[in-house]
């Protein structure tokens, strides 16, 4: 399902269509250490390919019918393509090792005549994924490049759960714990398509540009502003001297653009942390 643009008369409109397609394919590879001496663990890798015509029912109208590309070369409406090309959702590579610490009741190292460590579970799995694609876009958001033709960075995530159970006349207790994103990386997930980087969205005014047109018009740019113009900001005033400067003008204007460009959208998840205690009877 897509949408497409119909140039009728007396006036245009759009429509959904049964035309496009996806098609994934791929293959995975698993190796398996079976427990012994307490420790299990998996390996697995997978290879995958996803491409075709179309990623979401809203891709055509939001690239091509709204937003309509013009081709540099011959100053018309870029076509839709009609040939296969990576979906958002191609990762091509992903890699998994998974290892399990298990030891059973009245079994593991002694401490005297206990086994401090018995009834233990600890589970890590760590993963490494291939970025996502993405599309190549102007300034004003047009498509300039071919369709997901750019990759994102690669992703690492690792993740930690730790259990120890007890038991206690007719009662079971457990406490727990359990750490996403254990080392806090900070994975890319999205990107600014002007760019492909996640800090510039080429929007950034110049000095000369700025200043132009946000610099007060009655106070020279070899001046600063005072502290009684409505101008004067105290936050933009670094130096806290009273006195805001072209410099301190502009300077405040690229951290506060640095802020507004640091998006929680471009990044997955921090790292979180869980811990529980249970009791069953």
């Amino acid at each position: 399902m897509t949408m497409r643009f119909v140039p009728a008369l007396p006036n245009t409109y759009t429509q959904f269509i049964a035309e496009d397609y996806g098609n994934v394919k791929g293959a995975e590879f698993t190796f398996t250490k079976r427990a012994t001496e307490y420790l299990s663990g998996k390996f697995v890798y997978t290879l995958s390919q996803a491409k075709g015509t179309s990623s979401y029912e809203l891709i055509a109208y939001y690239d091509y019918i709204a937003n309509v590309p013009i081709d540099p070369v011959t100053g018309k409406a870029v076509p839709y393509p009609k040939g296969d090309y990576p979906l958002e959702f191609d990762q091509r590579h992903m890699l998994a090792a998974e290892l399990n610490l298990a030891i059973p009741d009245q079994t593991g190292p002694m401490l005297g005549t206990i086994y401090p460590l018995h009834n233990l579970n600890i589970n890590t799995l760590t993963s490494l994924s291939s970025g996502l694609p993405y599309t190549e876009k102007n300034t004003s958001q047009l498509i300039v490049g071919e369709t997901n033709a750019e990759r994102m960075p690669w992703n690492w995530i690792t993740d930690l759960k730790i259990r120890k159970d007890f038991k206690q006349w007719n009662f079971k207790y457990a406490i727990f714990a359990e750490i996403t994103n254990l080392f806090n990386i900070k994975n890319i997930i999205n990107v600014y398509p002007e760019t492909g980087k996640t800090d510039d969205n080429m929007k950034l005014s110049t000095f000369e540009g700025y200043m132009s047109s946000t610099w007060p018009p009655d106070v020279s740019r070899d001046d600063a502003i005072q502290s009684d113009h409505s101008k004067y900001d105290e936050r933009r005033d670094f130096n806290n001297d009273g006195q805001l400067t072209s410099e301190e003008w502009y300077d405040s204007y690229k951290m506060a653009y640095a802020d507004f460009l640091n998006s929680p959208y471009l990044y997955g998840e921090p790292i979180k942390i869980h811990v529980g205690f249970s009791v069953s009877f």
